[in-house]
Parts: structure tokens; C-alpha cells; sequence
């Protein structure tokens, strides 16, 4: 049955029924009936005769019409006898898996993918090339407008801290050791209504 499994070259339906031979052959051959083919092959009995019809073209098995039984069974109740033909090819090997010798390896399309030392899958080994065919992206080129940008940013803060420096000079100018709230009281002459200096940023 292992020999119509892998060297048959029949398929569907009429390697079923083929297999339905084999389980049956003997020293005597096998005379299963069209009925308990069909069973085996699970299709109407029309298919199995047209499978055993194919099976005979291709060489596989020999019938020999009302052949079949034992020396029990009347002349006209005999069954057909199917003689199981198929053999092993020379390049056979004749283990349990019947590999044949020369047979063509599977094609590869690409190299299984690899893991590299970062982690990441690359095809054939190569750190560039990603699973998928595309190349690694390259890192973006830093963008001018953004560092002008980021320059630019900068002039704000830089302004404040400007603004709160001078804010605390004109604070600490505008102190009066004599004024009951701690300020100077400038008048329209620009003098201190109590210590009487001048503000420095009066016009001359």
C-alpha cells in the first residue's frame, strides 16, 4: 500500500480507489467489490469503474474479469480480480518513506532570516536588507529650518531674562531709606520728595 502512496501517479478520486486495491492485495490479488471501493474512495460506483478504467491506462493494476474468490465461491458470483502492478522505481531507496534517489529539492526562494546581535530579523545575514526585501530606512538628515527654528525659540527667553534683570536693578534704584513705605516719591523735578535724590534716568 506504501508503494501506491508515493510512486502512483494517479490522483484524486482514482489514487483512492487504487489504495482501496492495495489494502485488499494478496498473494491471490484482491477482489474488492465496485461497492466497497466506492466506500473506501467515498464516490458513486460510475467513478470507481471509470478510476479502475484510468489505473489500468497508466499501468498500475491488470483486471481479470470474474476472476476473483476462493475456490469456495461459485463460478457466477465471482468477483473481478484486480492484479496490483505498481513497483518501486530503481532510484528507490526500498526504506518505509520510499525516498527516491535524484528527486529535484524544494526551491528556496530566499534565505531563511537570521537574527542579528541587536535583535532584529535580516535576510541571508545581511544588516541592511529586512525580512520583506526593503532596505533600512536611512536616519533623517537633520532639518535646517528646525535648528533656525530652535534658534529662534530662544530669543524669547533670552528677552525675558533681559526684562527681569532690569526689573530688579529699577528695584533696587528706586529704594529710599527715608520713605516710610521703603520707595522713592519722585515729584515732576525728578527729586525724592524724601531724601531728595535724583532718578537716575531723568533727562539732564
Amino acid at each position: 500500500m506504501t508503494i501506491a502512496l508515493h510512486h502512483s501517479r494517479a490522483t484524486g478520486a482514482v489514487k483512492l480507489v487504487l489504495l482501496g486495491i492495495a489494502n485488499h492485495d494478496g498473494d491471490g490479488g484482491a477482489w474488492p467489490s465496485i461497492a466497497t471501493l466506492a466506500k473506501y474512495a467515498a464516490t458513486t460506483p460510475r467513478t470507481v469503474q471509470r478510476s479502475i478504467q484510468q489505473l489500468q491506462r497508466l499501468g498500475e493494476i491488470r483486471r481479470h474479469v470474474n476472476a476473483g474468490g476462493t475456490h469456495m465461491t461459485a463460478d457466477y458470483m465471482r468477483p473481478n480480480l484486480y492484479q496490483f502492478l505498481l513497483r518501486c522505481p530503481p532510484t528507490c531507496d526500498r526504506s518505509s518513506r520510499h525516498r527516491v534517489h535524484g528527486e529535484t529539492a524544494p526551491v528556496v526562494l530566499f534565505d531563511p532570516p537570521t537574527v542579528a546581535s541587536g535583535g532584529d530579523a535580516h535576510v541571508g545575514g545581511t544588516p541592511d536588507a529586512h525580512v520583506g526585501g526593503g532596505a533600512t530606512p536611512a536616519s533623517p538628515e537633520p532639518s535646517l529650518n528646525r535648528q533656525m527654528k530652535d534658534q529662534g525659540s530662544t530669543k524669547p527667553a533670552t528677552d525675558a531674562r533681559a526684562a527681569s534683570k532690569g526689573l530688579n536693578e529699577s528695584i533696587v534704584r528706586d529704594k529710599c531709606k527715608h520713605s516710610p513705605l521703603g520707595w522713592h516719591d519722585w515729584n515732576a523735578s525728578s527729586y525724592c520728595n524724601f531724601c531728595g535724590s535724583r532718578r537716575e534716568d531723568a533727562p539732564s
